[in-house]
């Protein structure tokens, strides 16, 4: 299932974001071995220490610490769950209900019916469909929980991955609503003083919320439609079917378990080890964190993928998961991926650089390499000669001045040595500057291009922009490259 629709490239969209830094869009994007190791989370920025101790499997003690990601633990765990869990009837039915017609498909029917059939267990992860806009972290969880149900099914553990997706209010917010019915403030009577700075105030908002509401959302809509046709992914809004599940006389006694662990975590905080705060229930948390277990008493959790900015709440809902009874839902990272194209391979294999090189910026790297200049040495080293050779000829010229004839052919012949002299220093310095200015160049664009700003590209760039300079067919790529037992950071080769 997982495999063959993943082969397929679907047309997507042709439109390139003004500003990106990916190859332009053409009809083929082969793949290639990059020949480079994928280097350790922990020579990366981005990666909290919470999240380096639980890939590596040295977490801090404590009763939130997740299991060490392995394969063996994970089957071992869905096998319990699938055993355990029964699908509820509301979940089902409002899942079916909520999600939108244009994201429904044969492979999303047929997840949703073996969910139905009690046959097999959820592989979960959360994101804001928002996201998909600021960053590649979600798509990246997202193909990580389809191929990891696509793993776990083959290993005779039925599996379908499932998004705890957040659809935000695209209007521009409650903001907005009733503005015209509010009291002017003393900075608002003072903006009006001003009509042309209001005029490209108002236009500026306005163009903000239309892209919003056209651009933005049209390409996540079309990310989401292409995972679920290709792949079936089931989405699930937590609002809405939490909503039914508290609503639901006999479902009564599973949301007072649910309130009251919650309710104990708020009152002693359960921190989680080494995530750099006393705890991870404040405020209106606390009744989303309630919804969200409750939403784990329905479905059949068995596996959920997270990142770093997630790590802590789930690891505290699969907590809490457990102390109800339930087996914990084992915690799995989500991939974490460079695209490299065959250019900036070739660069980086001419310097013998590595991710965690151009990460430091192209400064730091001519700054390392400026002593490797093979022109300019050859011009310092010409230089000494010329001067050397000068007072050479100046002594010979001193012990002829007896003889003028040859005085003045050691004139001429030192004068002619010297100009070539100079003249092949000078070309050796043009040859070095002409070097260092296409090593900066080179440097600027790798660096651009695999660590924009000094930063991953899943924390810089956004799916929609991947999207928009390769076409939806770049999913299909990611997927069947990415490795969801190699726990380092991937290297992907893109040409």
């Amino acid at each position: 299932m997982y495999g063959e629709a993943a082969d397929a490239a679907t047309p997507g969209f042709k439109a390139r974001e003004s500003g990106s830094v990916w190859p332009k869009p053409g009809p083929e994007r082969p793949l290639f071995d990059t020949g480079m190791e994928n280097p350790s989370l922990r020579d990366l920025p981005g990666f909290t220490s919470s999240y380096l101790g639980f890939v590596e499997g040295a977490p801090a003690p404590g009763p939130l610490s997740p299991d060490h990601p392995r394969k063996e633990l994970l089957f071992s765990r869905c096998r319990a769950a699938s055993r355990q869990i029964p699908l509820c009837a509301v979940a089902s039915q409002t899942i079916r209900e909520e999600t939108p017609i244009f994201a429904r498909s044969r492979r999303w029917s047929e997840n949703v019916e073996r969910l139905e059939s009690s046959s097999a267990v959820v592989v979960g992860v959360s994101a804001d469909t928002a996201t998909f806009s600021t960053s590649l972290v979600p798509l990246l969880k997202c193909l990580t929980a389809i191929k990891l149900a696509g793993e776990i099914s083959r290993e005779g553990i039925p599996a379908v991955p499932l998004l705890w997706v957040d659809f935000p209010d695209w209007t521009g917010g409650s903001d907005t609503k009733n503005s015209d019915n509010a009291e002017p403030s003393r900075a608002g009577i003072r903006e009006a003083d001003k009509p042309l700075k209001k005029l490209t105030n108002d236009f500026n908002n306005t163009l903000e919320v239309l892209l919003n509401n056209e651009l933005y959302r049209a390409k996540i809509d079309g990310i989401l439609k292409w995972l679920i046709d290709e792949f079936g992914l089931v989405l699930v809004n937590p609002r809405t079917v939490g909503l039914r599940l508290i609503r639901k006389p006999d479902f009564e006694d599973q949301r007072r378990l649910a309130s009251g662990l919650c309710e104990q975590a708020w009152k002693g905080p359960e921190a989680f080890d080494g995530a750099g705060s006393d705890s991870v229930v404040t405020g209106p948390e606390k009744e989303r964190l309630s919804v969200a277990l409750l939403l784990r008493f329905s479905l059949p959790v068995a596996a959920e993928v997270v990142a770093p900015d997630d790590l802590a709440r789930t690891a505290l809902l699969s907590h809490l998961a457990g102390r109800a009874g339930l087996v914990k839902p084992f915690l799995w990272p989500g991939i974490s991926a460079t695209i490299v194209d065959q250019r900036s391979r070739k660069i980086m294999d001419k310097f013998r650089l590595q991710l965690p090189d151009v990460l430091r910026g192209s400064a730091v790297l001519l700054l390392r390499l400026e002593n490797d200049r093979g022109a300019a040495a050859v011009s310092g080293r010409l230089e000494a000669l010329a001067g050397s050779i000068q007072v050479r000829i100046a002594e010979l010229y001193t012990r002829a001045s007896g003889d003028p004839r040859i005085a003045r052919r050691i004139q001429a012949s030192g004068s002619r040595m010297l100009y070539q002299l100079r003249k092949l220093a000078a070309r050796a310095r043009l040859s070095a500057d002409a070097h260092q200015d296409t090593m900066a160049r080179q440097f600027e664009m790798l660096c651009n291009r695999i660590g924009p700003g000094g930063e991953l590209q899943e924390q810089r760039l956004s799916a929609t922009q991947l999207v928009s300079a390769h076409s939806e067919s770049i999913l299909a790529v990611l997927y069947r490259k990415i490795d969801v037992w190699d726990v380092r950071h991937q290297l992907i080769g893109l040409d």
